[in-house]
């Protein structure tokens, strides 16, 4: 199903709004779950304020249940717009177990 406009509204709202809000983000080196190319390539972030996450949360959870299956799902986070300058990379990964 598709994202409801209003939601896809605030989503591309929002971006448009801040997306020269960008934090870098960096990890420490030692990290053992180090799952992006931060020392080579500039990683971004804009973060989402909580009530956006929450209202996110659950307009889109239904679908994504839906999508899975029907599989029960749980809301975890949203972290915000993640932006990758060329040559960075993301390793896939789990978030939680």
């Amino acid at each position: 199903a598709p994202v409801p406009s209003s939601v896809w509204a605030s989503i591309t709202t929002f971006y448009h709004n801040n997306q020269h809000a960008l934090i870098r983000e960096e990890w420490q080196p030692t990290t053992a779950h180090t799952y992006v190319n931060f020392w080579e390539a500039a990683v971004y972030i804009i973060p989402l304020p909580p009530i956006l996450k929450r209202e996110w949360h659950i307009a889109l959870q239904p679908l994504v249940s839906t999508w899975a299956g029907g599989v029960p799902i749980e809301p975890t986070d949203i972290y915000g717009f993640r932006v990758y300058t060329r040559g960075a990379w993301l390793l896939a990964h789990v978030d939680r177990e």
